[in-house]
């Protein structure tokens, strides 16, 4: 005899069904019967909780582009629907394939401005392959599935399913299903690639740093993967190294909630993220994380402050490391550069390696 189950439970028995053990995410009203229910799933179905939205998608981002699955995030209605929508036009444009969950206010609510009701649909429409309202627990099996094939085939991309309260509450009969192909749906249909454009150096010294980093770190491990998050992005990597990065957007902060995601997607291997003061201050706060999970990753710190023609008032990256309990130390792009590289890489815990 079928049993009813929540929507929530159908959501996780979905997710489940299709491979899923990581979930990037942060919580709020709108999705706390689906955190609920989660709970009873821990060691299965894992809830990474990030610091912004802006962090759950782009480590989402991170664990699929290393694990060559798709990539899940969850958030809740409103302002932190909205807060997704950078790095969904970044995984668009990347061609990144991704799952991602918003909570809604419920149906009846619709339209009338309720609390942190947002349109998600109008919203997210150009920045998806496909966008997805559930209003039934009886809808969320069957749009599970579609959106797992759609994010996946072809020019692979991202989707987005709103959820709505009542949906998530609401019992239905749950039953396994998996979508291998949809009439209207032409997963070869050729969409114009975005133009790569390089961003302008405020100097050859800055990128020569870069370089010079960069070109250490392919020859120390076959199989490293190289996070970047600058403006200079290498192009020609090793043959076994994993490259991660925001390609077409160059969305500034990718870096580091990308390289968390990549850890979680391979935790066997060393993830070493290049970055620029801009750029890691953008998602600082996802250093938590490193912390509260006890992950490592090597965070080498490009300063190039003295460079750019805009006068900014930078922190001591240092202190902020330590406040983390991370370990830190800034060193000069001189000789000894190759050694202190080494000895980053070769260290068992989150190392940060600033380089002036």
């Amino acid at each position: 005899m079928n049993t009813m189950q929540s929507g929530s439970e159908i959501l996780i028995r979905s997710l489940l069904y299709h491979h899923v053990n990581t979930i990037f995410g942060y919580p709020g009203s709108c999705v706390m019967s689906i955190l609920d229910c989660l709970y009873d799933y821990k060691g299965h179905l894992d809830h990474i909780l990030v610091r912004h939205e802006q962090g759950a998608i782009h480590a989402a981002q991170g664990y699929a582009q290393a694990s060559k699955r798709v990539g899940v995030a969850m958030v809740t209605s409103g302002p932190a629907a909205t807060n997704i929508v950078t790095g969904l036009a970044d995984a668009m444009a990347d061609s990144t394939p991704l799952v991602v969950i918003t909570g809604q206010v419920y149906s009846h609510l619709l339209g009338s401005d309720a609390f942190q009701e947002v349109d998600v649909i109008g919203i997210t429409n150009s920045t998806t392959k496909w966008v997805c309202q559930i209003r039934s627990a009886n809808e969320i099996a069957s749009a599970v599935a579609h959106a797992f094939y759609i994010a996946s085939s072809g020019r692979s991309g991202p989707v987005v399913l709103d959820i709505t309260k009542d949906a998530q509450v609401d019992k239905a009969v749950y039953s396994d299903q998996k979508v291998n192909y949809i009439r209207s749906y032409s997963p070869n249909l050729y969409i114009e690639p975005w133009v790569n454009v390089d961003a302008l150096f405020s100097s050859q010294k800055d990128k020569n740093k870069v370089d010079h980093i960069i070109d250490i770190l392919q020859n120390i491990e076959e199989d490293l993967i190289l996070v970047l998050d600058i403006e200079h992005q290498v192009e020609v990597v090793s043959s076994q190294q994993k490259v991660i990065k925001s390609t077409n957007f160059k969305t500034k902060g990718f870096g580091l909630p990308a390289a968390i995601g990549a850890k979680y997607a391979s935790p066997n291997q060393t993830v070493c993220l290049v970055v620029g003061v801009e750029e890691f201050q953008a998602t600082i706060q996802e250093l938590g994380i490193i912390i509260q999970a006890s992950i490592d990753i090597k965070i080498f710190l490009v300063n190039n402050c003295e460079q750019t023609p805009f006068e900014v008032l930078h922190p001591d990256f240092l202190q902020i490391a330590h406040a983390y309990n991370i370990e830190a130390k800034t060193v000069f792009d001189s000789g000894n550069l190759l050694e202190e590289i080494h000895k980053v890489v070769n260290t068992k815990e989150t190392y940060l390696l600033e380089i002036k």
